[in-house]
């Protein structure tokens, strides 16, 4: 989860230099896909203690 930041600058870049529709869904896809960036993210929470694991969630929702 350090790199989330990472991951929603490459998102916003990636959506605003996007010229087709295509390339939009490219986009949703690499992050938000079955195999997606932040999909993973979301994975990676059952690893986190009970504790961790509502904070963590609301930083990945937000991104």
């Amino acid at each position: 989860m350090d790199n989330l930041q990472s991951i929603e600058h490459e998102a916003l870049a990636l959506i605003e230099s996007a010229d087709s529709l295509t390339q939009l869904d490219d986009v949703r896809v690499r992050f938000l896909g079955k195999k997606g960036l932040i999909s993973a993210q979301m994975k990676m929470l059952g690893q986190l203690s009970a504790e961790r694991r509502p904070e963590a969630g609301l930083v990945i929702n937000a991104v």
